[in-house]
């Protein structure tokens, strides 16, 4: 079975972003334990410019739209259907994801979300007014239809 974990981003482990970090620690973690794993990634820079890693990244592009989706991600998804795939969503109240969610379930695809601390008592103290409107028409879909919820321990530092 393939995992693609899918991020904002580019999974960098230089930045300061702890997504970044937990993400290539963990596709790293997986590819050497002799996973089929790959990391795809929505960002408006297209480039390369990140450390040499041991997965298969794969980069689109970021639309103008928050909930838009890029034909090419669009297609790439569509060709995963009716493999053995599971998509790793990364991070929480992120509308493209809820654009994601939709088109993985037509598609019959399984994914699983972690929030990374985005459901937190301090995060959803933050905006609390936008992200309970927004959960309720958006997020909510996310978490009924995840295979799978992955709450961290800790949130990541560093």
């Amino acid at each position: 079975m393939q995992v693609i974990h899918l991020i904002l981003g580019k999974a960098n482990p230089e930045r300061m972003n702890g997504v970044n970090k937990v993400v290539h620690a963990l596709a790293t973690q997986q590819h050497r334990a002799g996973a089929n794993v790959a990391v795809w990634g929505i960002t408006a820079d297209l480039s390369d410019n990140y450390p040499a890693r041991e997965f298969a990244t794969r980069l689109f592009p970021a639309r103008r739209n928050p909930f838009g989706l890029a034909p090419t991600l669009r297609a790439a998804l569509r060709q995963l259907a009716g493999q053995p795939v599971v998509i790793h969503l990364h991070g929480a109240f992120i509308p493209v994801y809820f654009s994601v969610a939709r088109r993985l379930a037509a598609l019959k695809i399984p994914y699983v979300l972690t929030p990374h601390g985005s459901y937190s008592p301090a995060a959803m103290r933050k905006s609390r007014l936008t992200k309970l409107t927004y959960g309720r028409l958006f997020e909510s879909y996310l978490l009924r239809r995840a295979a799978q919820q992955v709450a961290l321990k800790q949130a990541p530092v560093g």
